[in-house]
């Protein structure tokens, strides 16, 4: 799964797709995001299918059944460019977020309709599992063509290039929009 995510790097997509963005080190369900597929687009992060009365407030896609669920028909592909995400490891009864992330931008593949766009996921890597066992489809730059003209690609290698840190709780809010977001817990470990 993938409920948050950062999109900081203002320079880097500037000079990539001529957009200024507004740093952001916690992006949250419902709002707008930079969104790529021959051409840069800001949607909603909120997907619901072009046939439903009312909204359906998907932020995910399986990719395992985006082929088959009614609700991914009629749908373009995307991705969406970050410089990491977040995701929340169950201990008993406490949630503690991790953020994964590379050392440069990368994309999440992602499907977008008029109403609004979501990431696909799929089953997490051996070496990101020990927090959740979903994460995002993760591309390298040279990979997104492949993704946003139709190709199931669900095993780029920059997987293992992920590492992966406790981070403070106050990425639980919305709200909290700032920098130390991303900061590392001290004597945080990147694994179980």
């Amino acid at each position: 799964m993938c409920g948050r995510f950062t999109l900081y790097d203002k320079e880097g997509i500037k000079k990539k797709f001529s957009v200024d963005i507004t740093p952001s080190y916690n992006v949250a369900p419902s709002q707008n995001v930079l969104v790529i597929d021959s051409q840069p687009h800001i949607k909603r992060w909120f997907f619901t299918p072009d046939w439903a009365k009312e909204d359906f407030n998907l932020i995910n896609c399986r990719s395992e059944t985006m082929h088959e669920k009614p609700s991914f028909r009629n749908t373009k592909r995307c991705v969406f460019a970050v410089n990491g995400w977040y995701e929340w490891k169950r201990d008993n009864n406490e949630k503690q977020p991790y953020y994964f992330s590379s050392d440069k931008l990368f994309y999440l593949g992602g499907l977008m309709n008029e109403t609004g766009c979501c990431i696909v996921t799929k089953q997490a890597e051996d070496n990101l599992s020990f927090v959740h066992h979903r994460q995002p489809i993760v591309l390298k730059e040279e990979e997104v063509n492949l993704w946003v003209n139709g190709e199931d690609y669900f095993n780029s290698n920059l997987a293992i290039q992920i590492s992966a840190y406790k981070v403070s709780k106050q990425v639980n809010s919305p709200r909290n929009n700032e920098q130390s977001n991303i900061d590392q817990l001290v004597n945080s470990i990147s694994s179980s």
